[in-house]
């Protein structure tokens, strides 16, 4: 696994590193930039989704 920067991101699982390289490798048209952005946006989102849930989950 992957240590990804951020306070609410984890690390990267291996469907996502997967997903990344076959982004890179198999879809040309998309830079290097693009997929990691979409990553990164990816991964914050599921981070906050997941913080969400959890503080809804706790709330009485």
């Amino acid at each position: 696994m992957v240590a990804v920067s951020g306070s609410l991101t984890r690390w990267l699982t291996l469907p996502e590193i997967c997903r990344l390289l076959a982004a890179l490798v198999l879809i040309r048209h998309r830079s290097i930039t693009d997929v990691l952005r979409w990553s990164h946006w990816r991964r914050r989102h599921q981070a906050m989704a997941r913080h969400c849930r959890y503080q809804r989950r706790s709330d009485p």
